[in-house]
């Protein structure tokens, strides 16, 4: 699990810097493309620092639960981990840097959001693996 989660660290974070890039375009506040290269170079390493070890908090005991039992293995379970631990470090993000419930739930629904997108990323990097591991059919992954 620690390769998949190594590259949707990353991931995560230079999708998310881009996001936020946009948004601060179309609202006027960023500068063009020396703003975007900082942001998205920053982007990667926060994803390499908060995204991976929450892809391995969220990650692992999935694939041990997938290797057991057939049902952990869709990606509808995977999202519902990933959207979960996503929206809980996206509310202590919320939490630290505003008091304003407003802000925590923005913080929290776009990291649920990147939690989501790196679940769905991480289970199809792992689905052949587990099904390796275990006698479940690949269309379970499907």
């Amino acid at each position: 699990m620690l390769g998949p989660a190594l590259l949707t660290g990353p991931v995560l974070g230079v999708v998310g810097g881009f996001v936020l890039v946009v948004i601060s375009l179309i609202t006027g506040g960023g500068s063009g493309g020396g703003f975007l290269m900082i942001v998205l170079v920053f982007g990667a390493a926060f994803g390499l620092i908060v995204a991976t070890p929450a892809a391995l908090i969220a990650g692992t005991p999935m694939v041990r639960l997938a290797a057991s039992d057939p049902r952990w293995a869709t990606r509808m379970a995977w999202a519902a981990s990933g959207t979960a631990v996503g929206g809980a470090i996206g509310a202590l993000f919320g939490l630290s840097i505003e008091e304003d419930v407003a802000a925590l739930l923005v913080a929290s629904a776009f990291a649920a959001a990147l939690g989501l997108l790196g679940a769905l990323l991480c289970h199809r990097m792992v689905a052949r693996k587990i099904a390796a591991r275990t006698a479940v059919d690949l269309d379970i992954f499907a």
